[in-house]
């Protein structure tokens, strides 16, 4: 985790510290598992979209839902939410996934 200082852009002093947490997804969430080919995705796109009211769900990959629903390391998920909460971190994703996806459809797979 890294302390990042924000300054205002008018040229001011530090304004606040942060706890920034970058995070690999790839090697570290999602550990050699392929669970998402035992679910439905299309069944949990829909769900999504409705619960969500987003209709962004539908325009995902299969995939890229069943990986971030059913591949990730469920400690890892733990223990990253843990630092989150207990730091007020945010994170900073590095993922191949970074050349494909857009802001919003990252905010909606890890919503």
């Amino acid at each position: 985790m890294h302390k990042c200082k924000q300054y205002l852009q008018s040229g001011n002093e530090i304004l606040q510290e942060q706890n920034i947490i970058f995070l690999d997804i790839e090697s570290i969430m999602k550990i050699d598992s392929q669970k998402r080919f035992s679910h439905n995705l299309k069944i949990l796109k829909e769900y999504l979209s409705i619960n969500y009211r987003d209709d962004i769900y539908n325009q995902l990959n299969d995939n890229d839902i069943g990986t971030a629903y059913f591949d990730f390391d469920n400690i890892s998920i733990g223990i990253l939410h843990e630092l989150v909460e207990r730091y007020n971190a945010n994170i900073v994703i590095s993922s191949n996934w970074n050349n494909t996806k857009t802001k919003d459809e990252f905010q909606a797979i890890f919503k």
